[in-house]
């Protein structure tokens, strides 16, 4: 995908904002525990697309975030990393949010995930993809997305003659 003379990359997936929460001590439960926490921009298709941005190939994303503040700390830690944002739509839902709490030793407790900005996207919020495709050498497409939205833009990358790549996300996702 990533070429000396590539033009430019489309990304169409999620972007969320991450947040983790470690207990300093064994945690007990239905209490408060001290501990640290951290955040980042995250999301399949968003990560994809910083991962190419910084590998130095021109790319564009096409995702859904809310109004609000999460929305702002992703798009500009995203834009910072050199993608381009400004094919971003907003959604009636919240920015999406991954929220794990780990355990003094790193390791997961519980995760919560409010994917709907992701999730409710459809073929019309994505209607300016057809119009990327036009200058792009490659769409890569998050497979959180909805099975129909997906069948949509792979065909569409078939249509612009644009080579197209699924990321699957997990072996469940894989098989649908």
């Amino acid at each position: 995908l990533v070429r000396a003379e590539a033009d430019s990359v489309v990304v169409v997936g999620g972007a969320v904002l991450d947040t983790k929460v470690r207990t300093a001590t064994a945690p007990v439960l239905r209490t408060s525990n001290p501990g640290t926490a951290s955040w980042t921009a995250g999301g399949v298709g968003r990560n994809i697309a910083e991962n190419l941005a910084r590998l130095g190939s021109p790319t564009l994303l096409v995702a859904a975030v809310g109004d609000d503040p999460a929305a702002e700390t992703v798009l500009a830690r995203t834009s910072a990393a050199g993608v381009e944002c400004r094919h971003v739509v907003t959604s009636v839902h919240p920015t999406g949010t991954y929220a794990a709490v780990l355990d003094e030793g790193g390791d997961l407790l519980v995760a919560v995930a409010d994917m709907r900005a992701t999730d409710e996207l459809t073929v019309s919020d994505l209607a300016v993809v057809p119009s990327l495709l036009g200058g792009a050498d490659a769409l890569v497409v998050d497979a959180n997305l909805d099975a129909g939205v997906v069948r949509w833009l792979l065909s569409v990358a078939e249509e612009a003659g644009v080579v197209a790549v699924l990321e699957p996300v997990s072996v469940a996702k894989a098989t649908e």
